[in-house]
């Protein structure tokens, strides 16, 4: 049964990481499918650039870039 991100009972599981895309392409790699808008990061203003990737176990896994060190 493949979920929605936004339907009851979605498994979501955010994680900052390091590098977004090395991130992702891990993921892809491993059987994953990149759910966000255009299958490209979205940015989102102050939280930064986000994407989010659906596992082969139908878990949504939201991976966020870690902010540059100031």
């Amino acid at each position: 049964m493949q979920t929605r991100i936004q339907d009851p009972g979605s498994m979501k599981f955010q994680f900052v990481v390091r590098n977004l895309e090395t991130a992702a392409n891990k993921l892809t790699s491993a059987g994953g499918k990149i759910q966000s808008v255009g299958g490209k990061q979205v940015n989102l203003g102050g939280a930064g650039p986000h994407i989010i990737v659906r596992d082969p176990n139908n878990f949504y896994l939201i991976l966020q870039q870690q902010p540059a060190p100031k």
